[in-house]
């Protein structure tokens, strides 16, 4: 059995997002210490109640630096949609 968490980072008020980013790759590291599998992120805009989390890239960047077990996994993300956007212009051309 694989165990994961699913990050979606909204925040508190009172909470800064710096605060947020911080506990959130906090609790991936402690996940790779109890051998968690995956850290899966999505990215989502302008709702910070929801999600401050604009770039899961970076996150993913920043959590494997931290890990050796977890693998970051995208789960929802503009920038791969952006990339098949530009891919299928080029095929119009």
């Amino acid at each position: 059995m694989r165990f994961g968490f699913f990050f979606q980072l909204p925040y508190a008020s009172g909470q800064s997002e710096r605060g947020r980013f911080r506990d959130t790759l906090a609790q991936i590291e402690h996940g790779n210490r109890l051998s968690f599998d995956t850290a899966w992120l999505a990215e989502l805009h302008f709702v910070p109640e929801f999600s401050v989390m604009s770039s899961p890239m970076t996150v993913a960047a920043a959590a494997a630096e931290r890990t050796k077990r977890t693998r970051s996994c995208i789960a929802a993300s503009r920038e791969m949609l952006n990339a098949l956007e530009r891919a299928a212009q080029l095929g119009d051309e």
